[in-house]
């Protein structure tokens, strides 16, 4: 407990605003299964900032440069821009710089403060675009879920593995717009990095609930098995794939059969190393080989190759923990994953 006396600590500094600014899911979180209290702030948690020496800020009293810590609760944006700062600063007789700012991130950045103000706008600017496009994509699912359900009523035939799956992916895309995406209190500004990979995954699992709810309504009962996935050596026995760049730059792939017989085709899944729920499609379709060339994107990729049977694609392989790797911001086919043999 505060007791008021005692310099809190940063995790204390923190805890004390993340009491009330958490994700709607705290403790072990079923989104994810990560255990976390709060929403992690990523480069400012790790560079020791607590949230309010930047949303309170020491400010200087004109005069005798007494310096107190403001307590206008306010995003920092509001004191790096003139008005408000200007009110703010008459009202309290506090100092601004020459730039008619007071600024709380001037003791670490330092420089330009109107332009760490624009790098922050760009931020949230960004990911307000990025979450209206989930958005969208949510609605489209819903739409498309609505339809099959509609066509059950009447006494069309649904495939209701399919519906189901898609009501499953629906629920899971919602889920990480709203509580990781939208209502983590900065427009992901505190973790551009994380927020980007929730809202990608949103994105893919929508619109394979789109996928999943069109197939079963057009489907009737039972499109195909569930499929398999490629060999990888360790999880799932056999030759993994390989990669070979040749001297043109492009990138020859190698990979055995899917486990599951019925598969009859594959796709190659392209996305950008260290962001590692970035994948999308390169190739919905080798034409049934186990062998592809292609031309790599620019920067650091990283490639998966999925079975499918041309209804369900199989699994994206697994991570080194044994759990199943997941999908990325768009999908050849709904995922439905099978019993090897």
């Amino acid at each position: 407990m505060f007791d008021g006396d005692t310099p809190l600590t940063l995790d204390e500094g923190i805890a004390l605003c993340a009491q009330c600014h958490v994700e709607y899911v705290c403790g072990n979180s079923p989104i994810d299964g990560i255990d976390r209290d709060y929403f992690p702030w990523a480069r400012h948690y790790g560079n020791d900032a607590k949230c309010f020496a930047r949303h309170m800020p020491k400010v200087t009293r004109t005069g005798d440069s007494t310096q107190f810590t403001s307590h206008w609760l306010a995003s920092p944006l509001k004191y790096l821009t003139p008005e408000p700062a200007a009110t703010f600063a008459a009202t309290f007789g506090v100092e601004v710089d020459s730039e008619g700012l007071i600024s709380p991130c001037a003791s670490c950045h330092g420089g330009k403060q109107s332009q760490r103000k624009s790098k922050a706008e760009r931020i949230q600017d960004d990911t307000y675009a990025d979450a209206l496009a989930v958005e969208s994509a949510l609605v489209t699912s819903l739409s498309a879920i609505k339809t099959a359900k509609d066509a059950l009523a009447t006494g069309q035939a649904v495939d209701p593995v399919l519906l189901e799956s898609a009501i499953e992916d629906h629920r899971a895309a919602h889920v990480r717009w709203e509580n990781l995406v939208v209502s983590e209190n900065s427009m992901g500004f505190h973790n551009p990095t994380e927020v980007e990979d929730e809202r990608m995954t949103a994105l893919g699992l929508a619109q394979s609930a789109t996928a999943s709810a069109t197939a079963g309504t057009n489907c009737a009962a039972g499109c195909a098995p569930a499929a398999g996935v490629v060999p990888d050596g360790f999880q799932v026995p056999g030759v993994p794939l390989t990669v070979t760049r040749h001297s043109t730059g492009e990138l020859e792939f190698n990979w055995s059969a899917s486990c599951v017989s019925g598969d009859t085709d594959f796709a190659i899944y392209e996305g950008t190393l260290g962001s590692f729920t970035s994948h999308a499609p390169a190739s919905c379709t080798t034409g049934g080989a186990t062998t592809s060339i292609l031309q790599p994107g620019s920067g650091n990729r990283y490639y998966l190759v999925l079975p499918h049977n041309g209804v369900w694609e199989g699994s994206h392989g697994y991570r080194g923990d044994g759990s199943l790797r997941p999908r990325g911001a768009s999908v050849c086919y709904p995922q439905a994953v099978g019993t090897c043999g």
